[in-house]
């Protein structure tokens, strides 16, 4: 009996062993070390991690790097040794260390700014499914950095990133505005259409969009006004600016200054000095309706 209570003693001694230098126990303490608030003890966040790391780990590897990069947990920040280990996980196909050294190498951190290694990278991960990697590297390829300038590849990448990264918002403006990708109202409508994140702010440009017209959309000042007031409803103040120009200079019929000077207060009320402005030059022409009691 004796033995059999020593043989299982030693059994439980031999597990915990193998669990406590198990890389995967290591991240998990170093996790919870991450959770605590005095710097004592989240020193020991990075110690678990180097655990990990030096096991070969990649998950460890890619947290202690972060760590190391960002000088988190009392860890002095050293971008040297944080991209050594970035490396060594991304050559294991680690997804967040694969898109550290695409940002690193697009940015110039560490080493040289190199846009055909940092496009590099990010392949190889937007390949293994990441999302932000497809979106930057969809970047890359819309200005021709690093890669061939191709729209149609760059608007495919987004388009897979879009699944699940929120990014409809930011193509619809680079549509929008003509800069890292042509200039195509439809298509930026089309993204706009598709955000339900920044709702308000994307209803603002789909009425921006109709209000101008043209690149591949017809006017109508309308509609315009219709995206304007749901993004207004929402306490947006520029889309109550910009709702209160449309009455002021009569895009849509004739002006109404009534309305008008309402949506520029309601802009004004929120700290938006467009509006603020506009109420004054309004004052100083006499354009507003005179006040109550006066």
């Amino acid at each position: 009996m004796k033995y059999v209570k020593k043989l299982i003693f030693l059994s439980l001694l031999i597990g915990l062993y193998f669990v406590f230098t198990s890389p995967q126990f290591q991240v998990l303490m170093g996790t919870k070390s991450g959770k605590h608030t005095t710097a004592d003890q989240k020193t020991y966040e990075a110690w678990w991690y180097r655990k990990a790391a030096e096991q070969g780990y990649a998950p460890g590897q890619y947290l202690l790097g972060l760590m190391l990069a960002r000088g988190w947990g009392g860890v002095q920040q050293d971008l040297k040794e944080a991209e050594k280990w970035f490396r060594k996980a991304a050559e294991q196909g680690e997804l967040g260390s694969m898109n550290m050294l695409g940002e690193w190498y697009a940015e110039g951190r560490v080493f040289p700014q190199n846009y055909q290694e940092a496009a590099n990278w990010y392949k190889k991960a937007a390949e293994k499914g990441s999302c932000t990697a497809q979106f930057e590297l969809g970047l890359l390829s819309a200005k021709g950095l690093g890669v061939q300038k191709n729209v149609d590849e760059a608007e495919k990448l987004f388009l897979q990133a879009s699944k699940g990264y929120h990014i409809a918002h930011h193509v619809g403006k680079m549509f929008f505005w003509g800069n890292e990708l042509p200039k195509d109202f439809r298509k930026a409508a089309d993204w706009f259409f598709n955000d339900r994140i920044d709702e308000s702010e994307s209803d603002l440009y789909l009425g921006r969009i109709f209000l101008q017209g043209g690149c591949g959309i017809q006017q109508d000042s309308f509609k315009a006004i219709r995206f304007f007031q749901k993004a207004a409803a929402k306490n947006h103040s520029q889309a109550q600016y910009e709702l209160g120009l449309i009455y002021y200079h009569g895009q849509a019929g004739k002006p109404d200054l009534q309305e008008a000077e309402k949506w520029f207060q309601k802009s004004a009320s929120m700290g938006n000095a467009s509006a603020q402005a506009q109420l004054k030059l309004m004052k100083q022409q006499d354009s507003l309706p005179a006040s109550k009691g006066n």
